[in-house]
C-alpha cells in the first residue's frame, strides 16, 4: 500500500513471534523521546513502541470528549498536524494537546500505541501511563 511517493502508509505486515503482525503507519508513527513513562501499577518504565494514532479528548477518563480522532497519515498530511517535544505534544486544528495515556491494542498481533491526549494547558504533570487493552478490564 505505498502512498503518492511510493511511502509506505497505513500499514505494512512483518513476521512476529507467533505469527505475522500488523506494523501500523511504519513512515509516520511518532518515535517517543524522553519523558516519564509509568505502567498501570505507576512503575517507570520505556515505552518500546511508536505511536500509530491519536485521539484528542477535552478531559482524561472515560467522561473525556473526544475532539480529535486519526491515524497518523492523516493527522500529518490531510490535516497538517503537527508533533513537537518527540511526542508529547502535538498541534491539530489549531489546539496544542499533550500526552497523558498510550495504549497498546494487542502487542501480539499489532505494533504501535493510541497516543491520548489532552489539552496542553490542563495537564498537570504527571507521567504518561502506559497500558495494554488485554489489562483494562
Amino acid at each position: 500500500n505505498p502512498g503518492p511517493n511510493g511511502e509506505k502508509q497505513y500499514f505494512t505486515i512483518v513476521p512476529g513471534p507467533y505469527s505475522p503482525v500488523i506494523l501500523e503507519e511504519p513512515e509516520n508513527a511518532i518515535q517517543l523521546g524522553v519523558n516519564r513513562y509509568k505502567d498501570a501499577s505507576g512503575q517507570p518504565l520505556s515505552p518500546q513502541m511508536k505511536v500509530k494514532g491519536v485521539i484528542c479528548k477535552d478531559k482524561p477518563g472515560t467522561e473525556g470528549r473526544i475532539l480529535y480522532r486519526s491515524n497518523l497519515t492523516n493527522f500529518l498530511r490531510r490535516d497538517g498536524g503537527v508533533v513537537h517535544e518527540d511526542g508529547a505534544v502535538i498541534e491539530v486544528q489549531g489546539a496544542r494537546y499533550r500526552l497523558y495515556r498510550l495504549v497498546a491494542e494487542n502487542k501480539n498481533r499489532i505494533l504501535g500505541y493510541i497516543g491520548f491526549y489532552m489539552p496542553e494547558a490542563d495537564h498537570d504533570g504527571t507521567p504518561v501511563e502506559v497500558v495494554e487493552v488485554e489489562n483494562l478490564g
